[in-house]
């Protein structure tokens, strides 16, 4: 998977990834982004119901919307063009943290 700041701001993230409800998390990756420079990580191929857990820290300009792309190098049902797109607002001092889980179908 590929993960993309679209906007100019600076992303620190974690992931993790599981091949069913039953299974442990494991690390997937983690990193940090910054504006149009992209990052990489194999995530292996991923079961049907499998899932990815995401934590973004995200540093930019007070009250300024971003958006980071994660794309998948395999067709994902839950997933609309193999592309998961989280978006959001920076709080007054430019910060702003988002996590969440995904089933990918």
């Amino acid at each position: 998977m590929n993960i993309v700041p679209i906007t100019d701001h600076v992303v620190i993230y974690k992931l993790w990834t599981r091949q069913s409800p039953g299974d442990a998390w494991k690390m997937a990756g983690q990193g940090t982004i910054v504006h149009m420079a992209p990052d990489s990580h194999d995530l292996g191929w991923l079961d049907p119901g499998a899932s990815l857990a995401y934590w973004f820290g995200v540093a930019g300009s007070g009250v300024s919307t971003f958006e980071v792309r994660m794309t998948f190098n395999q067709d994902l049902e839950g997933v609309d063009d193999r592309t998961l797109r989280v978006q959001g607002t920076t709080d007054a001092s430019g910060g702003a943290v988002v996590e969440d889980r995904v089933v990918l179908r």
